[in-house]
């Protein structure tokens, strides 16, 4: 089972969105999206959904061919970035609802399953709205299951979620992986590294960075400086004008960052706390992908 996409493009208007877009989703796997804000991940996640349709290319699932306007090939669980559910209703209400809504024949047997599933047996006839963060971020992900789907989407499903609440979230996501494919669309790339088998990485509408986690991180790369800063002495502009921040990566080929960070800490150097080098890793990659590439030359 495979979804492939070959060279999508979409606008909205004269604003075109998404520019000869190309990657491949395979069965068992997890794949991230990533993307500043704005690159068109969203757009991304509804057209794989079928709510919108591609102005030119193509999407193949297991050599079934998409068409503008048609029945999707394959059945997908779309997670979106905004919680819907009504805050009044039980669990178990909203996942009858949702089968319904889906069309499923048998409501009942479709809802226990994606409970037993995501653990929600003990928290059926509680208000949606009076759950626990971690909760209800299982419900949204059950309500994504329910029939079943061979795709899921799920549009920064680790929203508000502690540290904790995450992992308890990556552990699920793991547990469903089998025999479907799994997008999902991230802002936490940290935590999410370890969750990844594949990353798309996308800027300004455009595949940057395709490939396995192993593939994309093996090559060796100058490591990125974390840099801890006391902020409290500097004025607010310096801290606008340089987008500084307490704790801060570095990408130290970015030469004008660079450059204007160390002459700031050399004429005020009681705001360098500490600074210290760090392996590549997906966040690394997120920033040299999605900066603009300076002239090496550059003074």
């Amino acid at each position: 089972m495979e979804l492939n996409l070959s060279q999508i493009n979409f606008a909205y208007g004269q604003q075109k969105v998404l520019h000869d877009v190309n990657f491949s989703l395979h069965e068992g796997e997890i794949s991230l999206l990533l993307g500043p804000n704005g690159a068109g991940k969203s757009t991304l996640n509804l057209i794989l959904a079928g709510i919108l349709y591609p102005d030119e290319g193509q999407i193949r699932f297991s050599n079934k061919l998409l068409n503008t306007a048609q029945k999707l090939p394959y059945t997908v669980g779309f997670l979106g970035d905004r919680e819907l559910i009504p805050a009044d209703q039980t669990v178990l209400n909203v996942l009858k609802l949702i089968a319904k809504l889906k069309g499923i024949q048998n409501i009942q047997e479709a809802v226990d399953a994606a409970m037993i599933e995501l653990e929600l047996t003990t928290v059926a006839n509680r208000q949606f709205g009076k759950l626990s963060l971690g909760f209800r971020q299982r419900v949204t992900l059950a309500q994504a299951l329910i029939g079943d789907p061979q795709v899921l989407l799920l549009d920064e499903p680790g929203n508000g979620l502690d540290p904790r609440q995450f992992k308890e979230l990556e552990e699920s996501l793991l547990k469903l992986k089998n025999n479907r494919i799994i997008l999902v669309s991230t802002h936490r790339i940290r935590e999410a590294q370890s969750l990844a088998d594949r990353v798309i990485l996308l800027n300004d509408g455009k595949i940057v960075a395709h490939g396995s986690v192993q593939d994309l991180l093996k090559n060796p790369s100058e490591a990125l400086w974390e840099v801890n800063l006391d902020l409290q002495s500097l004025s607010k502009e310096d801290i606008k004008n340089l987008n500084l921040k307490n704790l801060m990566l570095v990408d130290p080929k970015q030469t004008q960052q660079r450059r204007a960070l160390l002459d700031l800490i050399q004429q005020n150097p009681d705001i360098l706390k500490s600074i210290n080098s760090q392996e590549k890793n997906l966040e690394q990659l997120f920033i040299e992908s999605t900066s603009l590439k300076e002239d090496s030359d550059a003074s």
